[in-house]
């Protein structure tokens, strides 16, 4: 027989125990809560860390277009108002001669690093070359470049865009490699070149390894036909395969899409470039850049002449004013991101003599500061006629 007392003690030590025990499974479950908890806050705050940069780039890119949009304006003023010869705008300068055709610039009328001449007159003849320049105002950096200086991806010139590649890191065999594949998509035969590609490799390479699932591979057949942009180079066979998405970017910085027979404006062509078209080395290239600062050079022959070398490649027409496309590019001293658009002369019969097509903000390869030269040579010059409306 129990002692008196003694259940209600044996129920009390019974109570506390259940107590700790539900209090020793309570602890885990606190943790794991209060783990949940902060990692739920991390989260919410890696997402705000990266709503606010998005943002930030949003507004970035907004500023910058609107900068961009200023100058842009600016420079399809002198488009219009300023005469234009074989290397870009010539601001301040006589828009005809005497017979009422565009004057030509004379040889020796722009002094080298300079940028300017004066005329008798004492009117200061500024230059803006559409060679990819850069030119600085207002904080900014404009580039303009003439696609008439730039390799045509309808042009058939297998060699000169398979140096291209060369440049861009393509190995030998592979550049020549998609060289022809580009020149079989573009031309109208279903004739296939030794290293190229036809309608049937198009139809066999469907279930290669790495193609499936990679953007532009939609299209299965060669195009037979010139494109319209240069961008559509990267559907011909192999393209996106073997040029990674800097590579086929660089590509495109330096190509165009014109008529086939349209010539070769060797005035405003970058240095990689003639190179390229051209089939010189290093030496020829930086005498054709020196020459062309003080005059143009307008044939095969001109350009022999400078640099010694009598073949010019596979380029059967040289010289011309610019094509009546240009590309303008403008972005913010030191920062990422740039402006780009394509500005286009309109025909005799449109109502309004410019198209500006705007292309989505991009990032440069690495933040670009303004090259600077003795002067203000890179300085964007002002329209005369504003400059004299606002004197008024």
């Amino acid at each position: 027989m129990n002692a008196p007392g003694r259940a209600p003690i044996a129920r009390g030590r019974s109570l506390i125990a259940r107590e700790r025990a539900e209090a020793g499974f309570a602890i885990p479950i606190v943790l794991v809560a209060m783990t949940a908890l902060g990692l739920a806050l991390m989260t919410a705050a890696d997402t705000s860390e990266a709503l606010d940069k998005s943002l930030r780039q949003a507004r970035d890119d907004m500023e910058l277009e609107i900068a961009a949009t200023g100058l842009e304006a600016r420079f399809a003023q002198l488009l219009l108002t300023e005469p234009i010869d074989q290397r870009g705008l010539r601001v301040g300068g006589s828009r005809l001669d005497g017979s009422g055709v565009l004057a030509p610039p004379r040889d020796g009328s722009m002094r080298k690093r300079d940028g300017w001449a004066r005329k008798r007159d004492g009117t200061t003849i500024r230059s803006v070359v559409f060679d990819g320049r850069d030119y600085g105002a207002d904080g900014m950096s404009i580039a303009v470049q003439d696609e008439a200086g730039l390799i045509n991806v309808n042009g058939g010139d297998e060699a000169a865009v398979a140096r291209v590649l060369q440049g861009l890191a393509v190995p030998a065999l592979a550049a020549r490699h998609l060289a022809a594949t580009l020149a079989d998509y573009i031309d109208e035969d279903q004739l296939r070149r030794p290293a190229g590609a036809e309608a049937r490799d198009y139809s066999a390479g469907v279930g290669r390894a790495g193609d499936a699932g990679r953007p532009g591979y939609a299209e299965r057949m060669p195009r037979n036909s010139i494109v319209a942009r240069a961008q559509s180079s990267a559907a011909a066979f192999d393209w996106r395969r073997l040029l990674n998405p800097a590579q086929l970017g660089r590509f495109h910085d330096v190509a165009s899409a014109r008529d086939p027979d349209a010539a070769f404006n060797v005035n405003t062509a970058p240095a990689p470039v003639l190179a390229a078209m051209l089939g010189m080395d290093a030496r020829a290239v930086g005498t054709v850049l020196k020459v062309r600062e003080y005059r143009a050079l307008t044939s095969a022959s001109d350009v022999a002449d400078v640099t010694g070398v009598a073949s010019v490649g596979g380029v059967t027409r040289l010289g011309g004013l610019p094509a009546p496309h240009l590309r303008f590019t403008a972005w913010r001293n030191g920062q990422a991101h740039a402006y780009r658009s394509r500005i286009s002369f309109a025909g005799a019969n449109a109502a309004r003599p410019l198209l500006i097509e705007p292309a989505a903000p991009f990032r440069l390869p690495a933040p670009r500061e303004r090259r600077r030269d003795d002067g203000d040579v890179n300085s964007f010059p002002d329209s005369p006629a504003l400059l004299a409306a606002r004197k008024r």
